[in-house]
């Protein structure tokens, strides 16, 4: 049973994950599975005399992880998850990563450990996460201690297993916004055969049809609740692909006209009558939406589920009727002829896909499509035509040039403005506008909004690593498309085959969600990522949906996600940054 939201949301996880203990099932009496279970053991770097914990690999340290001689349950050490009271030291915890081998076809999986506290605000917890090799999830499971000051308190997990495990990700997290401890000791996972005759938990059978499920939750999928009306695209184009909740579709429209070709959205339906309303008045008010997008809805049937993001990612490029998909969020605009741009150049590195000569494998490529966001500060104004103006005339009076008030108004005719017509112009008293009527309609466009300091590279001032390996400077001048190299914050928005890798479906909320995707197209063997030199998105700012505001961020379920995942692709490709190969297993 997934746990209460109320208990992860204020928590984030520094996780400790051990580098593989594989695991072979037997009838014999069960082995603790766990490397190092009452951290007695540490080791120190060279040159170094800082204590780590043996057989574990410490992430985001931000705060002493050296286990505390006198406060050991049996031995001499235990782990310490202090708080002290400050801003980032509410959340903590650590974890390890177990990789299963057995030929059972159910466990029945035994979680233990001890716990005290000295002055805890909010309960600690052991927990796990199990990945099934038929690549399903079974998140959460979890036990919680007491609250305040109290001695060593056993927690136990008990979860029926009744198909094949690939990892079981262990963790212990605590939370407490005031000073005070968390002692954890004595971890113990074991697995044994699901005695005959025993009847597994419902969150272990398959998902039922119809529905898109993460662990235990199965939600109804509705498709085609708008479908669209044009056919008339090649089945080798590129279905652009994106998620939302209704209140952010207003959007749709322009994204659909700019791109001109087919367009699978998938809404996660929260409020049923209204969301549904809404969308019926979406759909009547807009041709491009009526012609291109086919609305695909994911019914939130439960109150307390967070956003699954990645599930709804790939409930979309299911429904892609093209062999290309281009994964895109929905406060992306593509500039005008971004589809055609797209489909030439994934053509000219492609080619006959059966031709010996050609150097890219399809299913092993994708097309990093470079983002923009307006400067803070460039706020154009609305400008309305007066009787006898001409387009010179005004774009004189605003320090312009006629071509770039042509492509942000997507002027054709410079000669064909009428009197009472609304235009965007700079405006140096910085009044508001409209961003997406100011997408730029070329590439030429946009290079003059970048060298005028209108525009610049997405996030650039929030975290450009998410998107720094797509080297900005070089695609300025690019005609040809580049290698773009992955990288362990890179989050580019691509296209690519639908035979290649969906999304992580354990992300929900906000946070790693993409990286974790680019991260395994960079792990798998001869996989490549070319930048389109003349395609380009832009970011137009609608606000922070509440799901993904920082203060509702479920930091835990983000991290504990991450590392699971970080090493169950690393050790499925075979090696990576974090987990390094066989080598380092414990047989």
């Amino acid at each position: 049973m997934r746990m209460p939201t109320r208990w992860w949301r204020p928590w984030s996880l520094v996780m400790l994950v051990l580098v593989g203990t594989t695991v072979s099932g037997s009838t014999e009496q069960p082995a603790n599975l766990l490397e190092n279970p009452s951290f007695e053991h540490t080791w120190s770097r060279a040159g170094s005399d800082e204590h780590l914990v043996t057989g574990w690999q410490l992430f985001l340290a931000e705060y002493p992880h050296r286990p505390d001689p006198p406060f050991g349950r049996t031995g001499s050490s235990c782990f310490v998850v202090r708080h002290d009271g400050g801003e980032f030291s509410s959340w903590r915890g650590f974890g390890q990563s177990v990789f299963v081998t057995h030929d059972e076809s159910a466990l029945e999986l035994h979680l233990e450990a001890y716990i005290a506290g000295y002055r805890l605000a909010g309960p600690a917890a052991i927990a796990m996460d199990i990945e099934f090799v038929d690549g399903t999830f079974l998140m959460d499971q979890a036990a919680h201690s007491k609250v305040g000051t109290f001695g060593w308190q056993k927690l136990e997990v008990n979860v029926p297993a009744s198909k094949p495990i690939r990892t079981i990700f262990v963790f212990g997290v605590s939370e407490s916004l005031t000073q005070s401890a968390a002692f954890f000791d004595d971890f113990s996972l074991t697995a044994r055969p699901v005695p005959k005759g025993s009847t597994p938990a419902d969150s272990r059978l398959p998902c039922p049809p119809s529905h898109a499920c993460w662990g235990s939750v199965a939600l109804p999928v509705e498709p085609d609740f708008i479908k669209r009306a044009r056919t008339d695209f090649p089945h080798d184009g590129i279905t652009l692909c994106t998620q939302m909740t209704v209140d952010r579709t207003h959007l749709l429209p322009h994204i659909s006209r700019n791109w001109g070709g087919p367009m699978s959205v998938v809404i996660f339906v929260r409020e049923e009558k209204e969301d549904l309303v809404a969308l019926q008045k979406l759909a009547a008010s807009s041709q491009s939406v009526q012609d291109w997008i086919s609305v695909h809805l994911v019914h939130n049937v439960t109150a307390m589920f967070d956003y699954p993001i990645n599930l709804l990612r790939n409930v979309a490029w299911e429904f892609a009727p093209t062999d290309l998909v281009f994964n895109v969020d929905a406060d992306f605009v593509p500039g005008p002829g971004a589809q055609d741009s797209l489909v030439r150049t994934w053509r000219s590195l492609v080619g006959d896909a059966e031709a010996a000569e050609s150097p890219y494998d399809p299913e092993k490529l994708a097309l990093v499509v470079p983002a923009f966001e307006f400067r803070p500060d460039y706020k154009p104004k609305r400008y309305t035509v007066q009787a006898g103006d001409t387009l010179s005339a005004i774009a004189e009076s605003h320090g312009m040039k006629v071509e770039v008030i042509m492509a942000m108004n997507a002027i054709s005719n410079p000669d064909q403005i009428s009197a009472g017509q609304h235009i965007y112009v700079n405006d140096v008293t910085r009044g508001g506008a409209d961003e997406t009527h100011l997408v730029p309609a070329s590439k030429a466009a946009l290079l003059d909004l970048l060298r005028r300091h209108r525009a610049q590279p997405v996030h650039k001032d929030k975290f450009f690593e998410a998107h720094r390996n797509t080297r900005y400077g070089q695609w300025r001048a690019a005609e040809a498309p580049y290698v773009a190299q992955p990288g362990p914050s890179y989050e580019p928005y691509m296209v690519v085959d639908r035979r290649a890798p969906h999304y992580c479906p354990r992300f929900v909320g906000y946070g790693l969600d993409k990286v974790s995707h680019s991260h395994e197209l960079g792990l798998v063997p001869g996989f490549k990522l070319m930048v389109e030199p003349t395609t380009f998105v832009m970011h137009i700012n609608h606000g922070v949906a509440d799901w993904a505001h920082p203060h509702t961020q479920n930091r835990t379920r983000v991290y504990a996600s991450w590392y699971g995942f970080i090493y169950s692709s690393e050790r499925q490709y075979g090696g990576g940054e974090f987990y390094t190969g066989p080598s380092l297993l414990s047989e």
